[in-house]
């Protein structure tokens, strides 16, 4: 599955994979030129315990990676053994990204979309299914 990545002006920098195969999930996040994510806080769970807005900043990520500078992919691998998923293999995931614009060296805030229908609202979480 791919979802885009907005930064806080809901301007396009880049994609969102995620996949899986046994044991892990990959997160793979590939950015535009010239921008490249210096963290990544990863947030896996229930409806009620992930973040759901940009503006969340009470919620604690599941996980948290510090990534190299001058990069415009990221790879992050996450044990499923470690998540909780519920019956039916599926799990909640929201993510939010820090980045840099090279153009300009400002740090900035990002996250994944999804979009149930086409036309419709950006959400800012996700439901991922390994069944």
């Amino acid at each position: 599955m791919n979802y885009e990545i907005i930064d806080n002006d809901s301007k396009s920098i880049g994609e969102l994979s995620i996949y899986h195969d046994e044991t892990t999930i990959y997160m793979i996040c590939k950015t535009n030129d010239k921008i490249s994510i210096s963290e990544a806080d990863l947030y896996f769970g229930t409806f009620s315990k992930i973040r759901k807005s940009i503006d969340d900043v009470e919620t604690i990520p599941s996980y948290n990676f510090k990534t190299a500078t001058n990069q415009t992919e990221n790879i992050f691998r996450i044990e499923k053994e470690d998540l909780k998923f519920d019956k039916n293999g599926c799990i909640y995931v929201s993510t939010h990204f820090k980045f840099i614009d090279a153009t300009s060296q400002d740090s900035k805030s990002a996250n994944s979309v999804s979009q149930v229908l086409p036309g419709s609202e950006k959400l800012s979480y996700f439901l991922y299914c390994i069944n």
